[in-house]
């Protein structure tokens, strides 16, 4: 059992001390109408001591009612029988990812939660189909497993099948390195930052087609875009007193921004709709917008940037970003996953308020029942 509101627990603090202070009680006090016949001999007899009594049941029925009570408010969880039975006969498909360079081939991760020895993996989508027996890690283990492919379709399908239980994995192929239309004329070094970017990764025919121009009159509504602004508009140089602040983006990551722009003129701010990424104080220098397409503006020209390695880092980020590609991907092109049914039905913990309460009120009604009123002294 456990609770899922242990704070109402610490009510059972004044609980404790109210049970205590009735169930230890207090010597009898009995009336005597002739105390002065025994005033010479109260020296000889002992103070009475205090001693556990107790009290008449209807005060035992509302202590228990107020425990009760207390531990409904708590919430008590009890986990009903069964559930372990199942999984501890599982054989569960963990994780799966496919790659389809240096060459096509799938990694599955398989725990095993049984006895079973031996089980079957089998791959399918597109053109392929292939089956694989494989040897089960040992119970409470689990193992990776790797197996050549002939080709990596669109969608990829692993099915594990051991003994009656069947799990399934599906990834779909993310895109690949994006495709490049460098608008002419651009700066020298993000045309060479464009061409060793493009020598280095390969589009295919999924791979999203980007845009790099030095003019926003050109700019398309439905193309990602990486807008450089002309140098002739920078025109006012960033305030040295002024605070830098840097937004968390895949574009602004891995970069020393104070240095990249020491020195760098800026533009007019883009306008609206877009979100700014750095900035010096109210300046705005990167920005981007992610719906309806995703679109990067570059707002800042300096000499020193690009012979920095931080130019080519943040100009990569920039096309991995508008690609919606990285390097985690096209190493692993399959990554989004599917998790697989349970292999039977699982039963969540059950909650005891509402029994406990009951029995709670059940103890009141027994009280009130029970309460006797104690008769009046005659004076």
């Amino acid at each position: 059992m456990y609770f899922s509101s242990p704070i109402w627990l610490i009510l059972l603090g004044p609980w404790t001390a109210l049970a205590i202070w009735l169930l230890r009680g207090k010597f009898p006090v009995q009336g005597v109408p002739f105390l002065e016949l025994w005033r010479r001999e109260a020296f000889n007899h002992e103070r009475p001591v205090r001693a556990w009594i107790w009290p008449p049941v209807a005060v035992l029925a509302l202590l228990g009612a107020m425990l009760l009570g207390i531990l409904a408010a708590g919430g008590p969880m009890v986990h009903s029988s069964g559930t372990s039975a199942q999984s501890e006969k599982d054989v569960p498909l963990e994780s799966l990812a496919v790659r389809d360079w240096p060459a096509p081939q799938a990694m599955v991760r398989v725990g095993n939660q049984s006895d079973l020895s031996q089980a079957r993996l089998t791959f399918s989508g597109g053109n392929i189909l292939t089956v694989e027996s494989i040897e089960l890690p040992a119970r409470g283990g689990e193992r990776n497993y790797f197996v050549d492919l002939t080709d990596v379709p669109q969608r990829v399908t692993a099915m594990l099948s051991a003994g009656p239980v069947e799990h399934l994995l599906e990834v779909q192929r993310a895109p690949g390195w994006p495709a490049i239309d460098a608008r002419r004329p651009l700066p020298a070094a993000v045309s060479r930052m464009i061409d060793v970017y493009s020598g280095d990764r390969n589009p295919d025919q999924i791979s999203k087609h980007i845009a790099v121009l030095a003019s926003a009159e050109d700019v398309k509504s439905d193309e990602p875009t990486a807008i450089i602004i002309e140098p002739k508009t920078a025109e006012r140089a960033i305030s040295p007193d002024q605070p830098m602040l840097i937004r968390d983006s895949p574009i602004t990551r891995d970069i020393d921004w104070e240095d990249a722009v020491a020195g760098a003129t800026i533009s007019s701010p883009p306008g609206v709709g877009w979100q700014s990424l750095v900035s010096a104080g109210d300046e705005v220098l990167v920005a981007a917008q992610e719906q309806p397409i995703r679109k990067v503006w570059i707002g800042f020209q300096s000499d020193d940037f690009p012979r920095r390695a931080d130019f080519v880092v943040f100009w990569n980020n920039v096309f991995n970003w508008l690609g919606e590609s990285d390097w985690r991907q096209q190493v692993a092109t399959a990554q989004a996953e599917i998790s697989s049914p349970p292999a039977g039905p699982v039963n969540p913990p059950v909650s005891m308020a509402g029994q406990t309460l009951l029995v709670g009120l059940g103890m009141v009604v027994l009280a009130a029942f029970s309460w006797k009123s104690r008769p009046r002294s005659a004076r």
